[in-house]
């Protein structure tokens, strides 16, 4: 997500403000840790990705952008 997106705020723990280097548009990342957490939790993660992808409402927060962090052992969601 590095390679895509310009960090520029933390908000809390896992959660940034950035920018998008293609549009300079700004966006919120999840960073959610995927090794520490119980099968139940990686698939509720599963389900939210998912979720994310079907929805398109004006009032709601739109996926863009998904990468499993190999580095940092994170799901990356761009919204």
């Amino acid at each position: 997500m590095q390679d895509r997106y310009n960090i520029i705020e933390r908000k809390s723990k896992n959660i940034f403000k950035a920018l998008s280097k293609s549009s300079e548009k700004p966006v919120i990342l999840k960073k959610v840790p995927f090794s520490s957490l119980s099968s139940k939790a990686k698939e509720y993660i599963v389900n939210e990705v998912n979720t994310l992808l079907r929805m398109d409402y004006i009032h709601i927060l739109r996926y863009l952008d998904f990468e499993i962090n190999k580095k940092d052992v994170t799901v990356d969601i761009a919204m």
